[in-house]
């Protein structure tokens, strides 16, 4: 009997054994899967679409500019400048007064003192543009001529380019103004001579 007791005894042991085991390989691959999922729930990264470029690019549209200079004969002659060309009139207005105030780039007379500045444009109704510059271009040197050939420059150019344009009345800070420096009368619009017409 005490031999059958004691098989007994170790058969229980050896199932015991085999329980154990049996048990903590179960618990150790349930911590395993447990600490894997944590992992990639903290090493998943979300994922970033970037869009591609667009396989078409946004050309910039250029604009012809004419711009007019005196030549040395005093006649006002055509100077062709390419520029970005602007969203509406009173942008493209603007790009061709700077282009004047700029100079000549072909050798012909600048008539506008440098450092002088459009303020402001605007058109009304009756298709006269207002040119609002600083009180820089009251710096002109020389007498009524050269006065004249600045007026006649700022005039041609706008019309020329803005047929649309009637007229251009000359404004100073804003104020209106009976001349840019004591000769020729601006206190109205001032219609273009159609030099480009010639």
């Amino acid at each position: 009997m005490e031999m059958h007791s004691e098989r007994q005894r170790a058969n229980i042991k050896k199932k015991d054994k085999k329980k154990f085991w049996g048990i903590f390989i179960i618990v150790i691959l349930s911590l395993s899967g447990v600490v894997l999922f944590i992992n990639s729930l903290q090493t998943k990264k979300p994922v970033i679409t970037i869009p591609k470029e667009s396989a078409t690019t946004e050309t910039v549209k250029k604009r012809l500019f004419t711009l007019y200079f005196p030549s040395d004969s005093g006649k006002l002659s055509p100077e062709y400048r390419e520029a970005v060309e602007g969203s509406n009139i009173i942008e493209n207005i603007k790009i061709a007064v700077v282009s004047l105030i700029e100079g000549s780039k072909s050798g012909l007379k600048s008539t506008i003192p440098l450092g002088t500045k459009p303020m402001g444009v605007w058109i009304d109704a009756d298709g006269i543009c207002y040119l609002n510059f600083s009180r820089d271009i009251q710096q002109i040197s020389g007498g009524a001529l050269e006065e004249m050939l600045a007026v006649d420059t700022i005039v041609e150019t706008v019309c020329s380019n803005f047929p649309q344009i009637k007229g251009i009345r000359i404004l100073i800070d804003g104020a209106d103004a009976d001349t840019l420096s004591g000769h020729i009368d601006i206190s109205s619009p001032l219609m273009p001579n159609k030099v480009g017409d010639s």
